[in-house]
């Protein structure tokens, strides 16, 4: 790999290492309450910024946006076995670490906001979309395929640095984030293709939104 390549890549890296958090600091600035306080605005302002990263990262290196479509049938039914699955696995993992700070459960409940209406659940299935190609399909392919680091370490690595994206939803969405992030790229590397986890991660998305949205 040469110079050139290897700046290219580490500059990915660090340009998609947690979007949120540059959308969360700007969001702090003076003048931007009304903002911040709408999740409306900060879930459209993450898009875009994604949109932007997806877009500055397909200039510099259009090759890690090769997707193909799995020509088995039973890589799109394993995406939707696996929606449920991923649903539970959060709800378990958001429990456990509740009892282990030592607070009782007393209902289990998905994102609620004053405000929800279809462009902020339109905005975090997109976010969703582009989160498996930045996460997963990038940052593996750059991490294992030009660095070749051990596949198992640049799954951990991926869906750490995809948990911390979410660090501003506290910590118990971190660890949730984290393991979900685990299943996705698993998905990811066994179809052999980015659709697989971008079709659990979209509907998952969208189906925690709807389910939170009729419990207001």
């Amino acid at each position: 790999m040469n110079i050139h390549i290897l700046c290219l890549n580490i500059l990915v890296i660090l340009f998609t290492l947690s979007p949120a958090s540059l959308v969360g600091t700007i969001f702090n600035f003076p003048g931007m309450e009304r903002f911040k306080n709408n999740k409306n605005n900060f879930f459209k302002a993450f898009m875009y910024l994604l949109m932007f990263q997806v877009i500055c990262i397909f200039i510099m290196n259009n090759k890690l946006f090769e997707i193909h479509f799995p020509k088995e049938s039973i890589f799109y039914i394993i995406a939707l076995i696996f929606i449920p699955i991923a649903i539970l696995i959060e709800i378990i993992i958001g429990c456990i670490v509740v009892k282990l700070k030592g607070n009782k459960i007393s209902k289990i409940s998905f994102f609620k906001s004053n405000k929800l209406d279809k462009s902020i659940i339109i905005n975090t299935v997109v976010i969703a979309f582009i989160e498996e190609l930045l996460f997963r399909q990038i940052w593996i392919n750059i991490l294992h395929g030009y660095f070749e680091i051990n596949i198992y370490i640049v799954i951990l690595i991926s869906s750490l640095a995809y948990a911390i994206n979410h660090i501003s939803m506290g910590f118990n969405v971190i660890v949730q984030k984290f393991v979900t992030g685990v299943l996705y790229a698993t998905l990811y590397l066994l179809s052999g293709s980015i659709i697989i986890s971008i079709i659990t991660h979209c509907i998952q998305n969208y189906v925690v939104m709807k389910v939170g949205a009729s419990d207001e």
